[in-house]
């Protein structure tokens, strides 16, 4: 029998249904570099991710974008025209350029133009962006319409508050699309430090696009995303108000490590935005965090929002919430963690005990199971409304972690 050489391992695979049948490995289509009218370039990854938004994994990459809705493709920035363009229900935008490259130089000069038409749409004004998403559609439908469609009952005074918000922050989440990237994170930061001014959030994606054999649907593909950088790794500046004006400043002090260091600021940061809220909010957050990482869970710092896991012992992980520095409270995937874990009824229960502590709240599911969430009159609650019932909170927490182990157990 002939060698097999070590490229031949670590394929994806076709497993038929057939156990006795023999796995097939799945050949990858590489995607033609330009706009060149082959069957897999440019245009296609542009169309194919404009009329499939959950192929882009956000929520590995951020939570806080999460769960995508389309706006637009080619939207045009005065830059340059932005490839596609998405929003959520909280109002914060996500920006996608597709680059098809085979050199380091096209790999730093995308992030680059990304990062300029970033820095050119936190100049507009709602309504600016409004009328350029109009204008890319060719459609009278308004931004509010098209993220009414999908999310149904949303306020619309909130929703345009919250994208007016993020626009004059700079909130965005940068995301480059490709094929064949290799490049590591900290070759680009260089890029980075220029746009300190922009609070955004970067990430590179590999699409790897494999055609599927005969055996299972001729000329069918699979299409898996790949998280290969972010930048929870890369230094930045701190950008705090004073007054009415916006202060970028360098890091002042030396850390021991990235990590550590991206964790105080952050958190000084969402602290700094809560207290603008109400000055005795920090206290109140701090207080209940204590009481969560008493049961077990973990407070992660995820750039300007603080998350509430828990690591099972089985291996997996649960988002008990996340608290965002505008004073919201995000509940989803508590509930995708319970369909896998073998029952999504743990999860909706969580979140009913949830929406209990908060007038008017309601526990709505838009699609898929990490879709659940509690909204009030359409939006994302306030979470210094449960605040005001510690205990009922974290007793709802103990109550769904034991139901988990129970699960487990099973």
């Amino acid at each position: 029998m002939a060698a097999t050489g070590p490229s031949r391992y670590g394929r994806t695979i076709y497993l038929p249904p057939d156990d006795a049948a023999r796995a097939v490995p799945l050949r990858r289509r590489r995607l033609a570099a330009g706009r060149t009218g082959a069957a897999y370039d440019e245009d296609w990854l542009q169309r194919l991710l404009f009329r499939s938004p959950e192929i882009l994994p956000i929520g590995e990459i951020d939570p806080a974008f999460a769960p995508a809705i389309t706006l637009c493709r080619e939207l045009e920035t005065g830059a340059g025209p932005m490839d596609l363009a998405y929003v959520n229900d909280s109002g914060r935008l996500t920006l996608v350029e597709c680059k098809l490259w085979r050199n380091p130089q096209a790999r730093r000069e995308v992030v680059a133009q990304i990062l300029d038409y970033a820095k050119e749409i936190s100049r507009w004004s709602y309504r600016e962006l409004d009328e350029a998403v109009r204008s890319a559609r060719r459609s009278d439908d308004t931004l509010f319409d098209l993220v009414r469609k999908d999310e149904g009952k949303l306020d619309e005074a909130t929703f345009v508050d919250d994208v007016t918000r993020n626009l004059a922050n700079g909130r965005f989440l940068l995301v480059v699309v490709g094929d064949g990237i290799r490049e590591g994170v900290e070759r680009i930061a260089e890029y980075l430090r220029q746009f300190a001014g922009i609070q955004f959030t970067l990430g590179l994606v590999e699409l790897a696009i494999f055609k599927l054999p005969k055996e299972a649907t001729p000329g069918g593909l699979i299409v898996e995303p790949r998280v290969l950088a972010r930048t929870v790794e890369i230094e930045r500046a701190i950008v705090r108000r004073a007054d009415a004006n916006v202060v970028v400043e360098e890091p002042s002090t030396p850390a021991t490590s990235k990590r550590t260091r991206r964790r105080r600021i952050t958190e000084d940061e969402f602290y700094r935005e809560v207290r603008t809220l109400d000055p005795a909010l920090p206290d109140r957050v701090r207080e209940f965090l204590s009481g969560v990482e008493d049961l077990g869970l973990v407070v992660t710092v995820s750039r300007a929002s603080l998350i509430l896991h828990w690591h099972r012992e089985d291996g997996g992980k649960v988002n008990f919430g996340t608290f965002f520095p505008d004073g919201t409270l995000n509940s989803n995937y508590i509930c995708d963690s319970a369909e896998s874990a073998g029952d999504v009824n743990v999860g909706v229960r969580y979140l009913e005990a949830v929406a209990r502590l908060i007038p008017g709240a309601q526990v709505r599911k838009i699609g898929k199971s990490w879709t659940w969430r509690v909204l009030v009159h359409g939006g994302y609650p306030r979470f210094a409304v449960p605040l005001n019932r510690p205990d009922k909170w974290l007793a709802a927490i103990e109550e769904t972690m034991d139901a988990f182990n129970r699960l487990a157990a099973d």
